[in-house]
């Protein structure tokens, strides 16, 4: 019985040593901070104010009007998703991420909404 339990517990370790060894992508971000390069979306809804992706207050438009944005600068396999969200505004004031996500035939987007 050990025989077939030291092959099996080997197998094992030497696929742990392997995925310890594979190198993993330094962290890339998508957006440099400065400005909407790489991002497809509707200038009157979006800007960069002091290094920050925000959707411009307008008298005109109610926040659940649909204004998104896209990034469209590639693509990617598995990745990270790191981000800090800030809603201001009214109460019904809402904000989400769509990810693995395809452009619509009316200009919305739609896949996995987080």
């Amino acid at each position: 019985m050990k025989g077939p339990f030291l092959v099996v517990l080997s197998i094992l370790m030497l696929t742990a040593s392997l995925q310890a060894e594979t190198p993993v992508a330094p962290f890339r971000p998508i957006f440099d901070g400065e400005s909407l390069n790489g991002w497809q979306g509707t200038d009157e809804f979006w800007q960069v104010d002091n290094g920050a992706i925000t959707r411009k207050e307008r008298p005109e438009t109610t926040p659940d009007q649909t204004s998104d944005l896209i990034w469209k600068n590639g693509t990617v396999d598995d990745f990270e998703l790191r981000f800090q969200v800030r809603i201001t505004g009214s109460l019904k004031a809402a904000a989400g991420v769509l990810f693995r996500s395809e452009p619509t035939e009316s200009g919305d987007a739609a896949g996995l909404l987080l």
